[in-house]
């Protein structure tokens, strides 16, 4: 995997968060790994409503200074916008 870019998502940074080691080689093989900020809203959000709200909340801002975080702009909403249109009319829709 090296010299490959990474997106985690919110269902993998979670994995990760609840002690799943067999992404970690993968992830640090990785030439670059990115953190979209849209996933780290659901992941405080969920902070939020755990148990353990300061310790999780710990965690993730541990994760944003550890990898780089991607920021949602208009240039993103722009490209997200087209990209939905492109796939859709290709008869392969995104939710």
């Amino acid at each position: 995997m090296t010299g490959n870019r990474v997106l985690l998502d919110t269902n993998i940074i979670s994995a990760l968060l609840k002690g799943d080691t067999t992404l970690i080689d993968k992830i640090d093989a990785a030439s670059e790994v990115y953190l979209p900020s849209i996933v780290l809203g659901e992941l405080y959000y969920g902070a939020e409503y755990s148990t353990q709200i300061d310790k999780n909340k710990s965690n993730i801002s541990k994760l944003s200074d550890a990898y780089d975080v991607l920021i949602v702009d208009e240039d993103t909403a722009k490209i997200y916008g087209l990209l939905k249109a492109t796939l859709r009319n290709q008869g392969t829709p995104i939710p």
